[in-house]
């Protein structure tokens, strides 16, 4: 069973001040942010990468990194990559030259 964390009036709900920062980015953002029955808190949103990180940082950098986490996965994008298919018989080959260097041909 999973809690579902949010500010009202700009209190914190019993959650660790400076974690304000990353809830107030979060729920700015349109990220929807969970506690998980572990005690750390699941940050989702749609087409984007589930992020997790503690209810409790240990240090200052945890929030950061928190923060550089949802920023970079709201910039994430699929991207589809085709690759063409290479015709049976085709390619290219590396060949030994008589000066000792590589050269590349073309295989009909």
């Amino acid at each position: 069973m999973s809690r579902v964390v949010f500010l009202q009036g700009g209190r914190r709900c019993g959650r660790s001040k400076s974690l304000l920062p990353l809830l107030q980015y979060a729920q700015g953002n349109g990220w929807k942010v969970v506690q998980t029955n572990g005690g750390h808190l699941r940050f989702t949103k749609p087409e984007r990468p589930i992020i997790h990180t503690s209810s409790t940082p240990s240090d200052w950098r945890a929030v950061l990194n928190a923060l550089a986490m949802l920023a970079r996965a709201d910039r994430f994008v699929f991207l589809e990559l085709s690759h063409p298919k290479r015709e049976a018989g085709r390619g290219v080959s590396r060949q030994r030259s008589p000066t000792g260097g590589d050269t590349l041909e073309a295989q009909p």
